[in-house]
């Protein structure tokens, strides 16, 4: 006969890699998303900021600086860019089960959204 007394119970272990989350990758993930977001804002508005004291010629798409109807398009994307930055910090950083997944993936929209960003001001 069993007797509860004798067994002691030892909860199940789980995996040294599930139960301490991977914090360089996490923060590689967020360092780069950071990079690429600091890169496209700053096409961005490499493009939308008016210059003075330059010619403007008259080709299309116009060259950087020379079309004031950029501006709205970049702060508009600015703030797309700012929104995926947190969406990608905050997967990488506090989601400890989807973090690869979905750090890799809100990595590769990132970069995707930068880019469409870049060719919307450009020929805005």
């Amino acid at each position: 006969m069993w007797l509860d007394e004798e067994r002691s119970y030892t909860p199940p272990m789980l995996e040294e890699s599930a139960r301490r989350p991977l914090w360089p990758l996490a923060w590689l993930c967020a360092a780069l998303a950071s990079i690429i977001a600091l890169i496209g804002l700053a096409g961005l508005w490499w493009l939308a900021i008016p210059r003075t004291g330059g010619v403007c010629f008259a080709i299309y798409p116009a060259p950087p600086g020379c079309s004031d109807s950029r501006i709205p398009v970049a702060a508009g994307w600015s703030v797309g860019l700012v929104v995926l930055l947190i969406v990608n910090v905050w997967a990488a950083l506090f989601r400890h089960r989807l973090r690869t997944a979905v750090s890799a993936l809100s990595l590769l929209a990132m970069v995707i959204v930068a880019g469409l960003a870049y060719r919307a001001v450009l020929y805005a």
